[in-house]
């Protein structure tokens, strides 16, 4: 569920309100098409098996993890993921073409404590491109590397965007389900969305008969004396998490 806004510790990037220009100036573009580079997390968060620590927020409710300007972009939204183009290495976390020019309020928070914080991203009371609609969420990035989307309005714009996470290389993406680019109006009730981190897999090595090998319980052992080579090998591989398990033969 979205997170009440604390009464202290909040950092606001654009305030309406306020007049309508960034409190926080932003890297690049616009509070149309615009983003604030290396936000520094109180935390470091696995994503795709890579911890990071730093993250780019968009005015178009992306997140990206890291500071690679290969993988920056200030869009991202009308894309269907996976999507080798740029934005990569990317949490689309309500993904649209939003304005936020001349109404609405950005800001971040930390709520929680070690080790179950969490990185709030409140973006509230905008609007779509050009002046369609309106538009709020949060998106939340978990110290376990678990990510939340929140939707509670998106009325009024037929602009499309997705909701889901793609790796670095933009080749693997998992998208909310009925959610991979679809227009912002057909949200019409609240929903919410999690996206939990896979680990990359740990696999034990069996290696028989022993004899001549470096090591039994490594992925390439080295075979040695010479009169050896024409052994024939057998090794198990197990996944540690499931139990599957595969064997094959060498010499």
């Amino acid at each position: 569920a979205p997170i009440a806004v604390p009464g202290s510790g909040v950092t606001v990037y654009t305030n309406n309100a306020a007049g309508g220009a960034p409190l926080i100036p932003l890297s690049n573009g616009t509070l149309d098409d615009g983003r604030w580079d290396n936000i520094v997390l109180p935390f470091t968060i696995n994503y795709y098996g890579s911890p990071f620590s730093v993250i780019t927020i968009t005015t178009n409710g992306g997140v990206q993890f890291g500071s690679q300007a290969a993988n920056l972009s200030n869009t991202g939204y009308g894309t269907v993921i996976p999507n080798v183009g740029v934005p990569n290495n990317h949490y689309y976390g309500f993904n649209t073409d939003q304005d936020w020019r001349t109404l609405g309020i950005i800001r971040t928070w930390v709520d929680g404590v070690t080790p179950n914080r969490t990185f709030v991203i409140d973006c509230n009371g905008g609007q779509f491109f050009s002046g369609a609609g309106s538009v709020s969420y949060q998106l939340h990035l978990k110290e376990n590397g678990v990510l939340e989307t929140h939707i509670t309005t998106s009325t009024g714009s037929a602009n499309t965007g997705a909701i889901g996470v793609e790796n670095t290389t933009g080749t693997a993406a998992v998208a909310a389900p009925g959610r991979n680019t679809v227009a912002a109006s057909s949200i019409v009730t609240p929903e919410s969305w999690r996206f939990a981190p896979v680990p990359p897999p740990t696999y034990d090595y069996a290696w028989t008969p022993a004899a001549g090998l470096s090591s039994t319980s490594v992925s390439n052992p080295v075979c040695t004396p010479a009169l050896l080579s024409n052994t024939v090998y057998t090794v198990t591989v197990t996944n540690v998490s499931t139990g599957c398990s595969v064997t094959a033969t060498t010499n």
